[in-house]
């Protein structure tokens, strides 16, 4: 049921925002981060399975906030590759939402002269 699509999404929202071509945000849920793009929203979050494990959901939402469809990293089975995808995706979303370069460069620039 479209699962090739929901992943092909994944790797593209990965490679964008691995290319700074995102803008993620925080929502008002705690690990939870969220882009907009053609009047959709797509929100990842990352939560815990029924087994403990760190698990990540995606959620498409329309115009008016309402969730279109949801999957999570384990749509696809137990596939170690799609789980690190989906881990870095949350984490590089993370870091763009909460300013983590940002900061990172400020710490550098305040221990002296950094060449980046």
């Amino acid at each position: 049921m479209g699962y090739d699509k929901r992943l092909a999404l994944i790797e593209k929202m990965h490679e964008h925002t691995q290319n700074g071509r995102v803008d993620w945000e925080e929502t008002v849920n705690n690990n939870e981060f969220i882009v907009s793009k053609s009047n959709l929203s797509v929100v990842v979050n990352k939560g815990q399975n029924q087994n403990n494990g760190t698990l990540y959901t995606f959620s498409i939402m329309d115009e008016e906030g309402d969730t279109i469809d949801e999957f999570n990293d384990e749509s696809w089975g137990e596939d170690d590759h799609i789980f690190g995808m989906c881990r870095d995706l949350y984490n590089m979303a993370r870091g763009y939402a909460k300013g983590t370069e940002q900061a990172l460069d400020k710490l550098l620039t305040s221990f002296g002269d950094v060449p980046f």
